[in-house]
């Protein structure tokens, strides 16, 4: 059973973010806010203190050797890559997307993880893991090339004009990225500190740090944040719940097993977004053939990595 934990966790983390994924886009429709990134931010380095403070392994910062400082820093470029960089960009693309098409985007990350994976940690691409990875790569081309033709014959803009849907697709592929370099840098950095609470920490502390040297430097972007946390209801604090959630479990995953099983089980959020946003919350409709066969490649990619 413990062996599977990492793969539970990861798929805990799946379920997390799909539902947050709804509850951003949902909360982006008051016009005010991009869904609350700010405030989830705020959220995890809470929920990751209580949680660690519970049943963290007991690292300190005063008990840190060298290797130790160094996984701090890691936890820290992870923060920023994943909770600020990441987590803005994603909210960005689900306010212009809509929730599916962005989490259909996203899905680079595993593209993305694996590559890193294989150049920086010198993981292993087993036959079974390149079956289901082409698997998941043959999904999103089918899903991109959709998308593409859909824009050309003016359909399925969910935003102002065309622009907007482009701003969403490209900040989702950037997300994307910025997700699988922070799956890698919390690898290198649990190499050091294995504990992926206290790592959660870290990483929304960094971020966090982030946004205050914004505030005090710049009066714009300290009342746009000041803003951010002030719009706020009940579909902004749902958000921040579930992707904060979400953003522990993943790192806990990690602790556990590899970036590239990690990052193959993550490409679940699409296919468990669509039932979240057109089954249970009725957000969007049904998608077409192309959405729900590339889905169905995916899943398959999946099983066939963590059986």
């Amino acid at each position: 059973m413990i062996d599977m934990l990492g793969e539970a966790f990861a798929l805990a983390s799946v379920l997390s973010f799909s539902f947050g994924s709804i509850a951003v886009f949902k909360a982006a429709q008051d016009g005010r806010s991009g869904g609350g990134a700010l405030l989830s931010v705020v959220m995890t380095a809470a929920m990751a203190a209580a949680v660690w403070l519970l049943v963290g392994s007991g690292h300190s910062v005063t008990g840190l050797g060298g290797d130790g400082w160094k996984g701090l820093l890691w936890f820290a470029v992870s923060g920023l890559l994943t909770t600020t960089v990441g987590r803005s960009l994603y909210f960005v693309s689900i306010r212009d997307l809509g929730s599916v098409r962005a989490a259909a985007v996203k899905r680079v990350t595993p593209l993305f993880s694996v590559l890193l994976a294989v150049v920086i940690l010198g993981e292993i691409l087993g036959g079974r893991t390149a079956a289901g990875l082409a698997l998941v790569a043959a999904s999103l081309f089918l899903l991109f090339g959709d998308s593409i033709w859909q824009t050309k014959r003016g359909r399925g803009l969910t935003g102002e004009n065309g622009g907007s849907l482009w701003r969403g697709y490209g900040s989702g592929a950037l997300s994307g990225f910025s997700y699988a370099a922070g799956f890698v840098t919390r690898k290198l950095g649990l190499a050091l500190v294995p504990d992926g609470i206290f790592g959660t920490l870290v990483g929304a502390l960094a971020a966090l740090s982030y946004y205050a040297f914004l505030a005090a430097w710049d009066h714009e972007k300290r009342t746009a944040l000041h803003a951010e946390l002030a719009m706020r209801n009940s579909w902004h604090w749902l958000a921040a719940l579930a992707i904060s959630t979400g953003q522990i479990c993943m790192f806990v995953a990690l602790q556990f097993t590899t970036v590239t099983r990690v990052a193959i089980i993550y490409s679940l959020e699409v296919f468990v977004t669509m039932v979240f946003a057109i089954v249970i919350f009725r957000t969007e409709v049904m998608p077409d053939l192309v959405t729900i066969v590339a889905t169905l490649l995916a899943t398959v990619g999946v099983i066939i990595i963590v059986m």
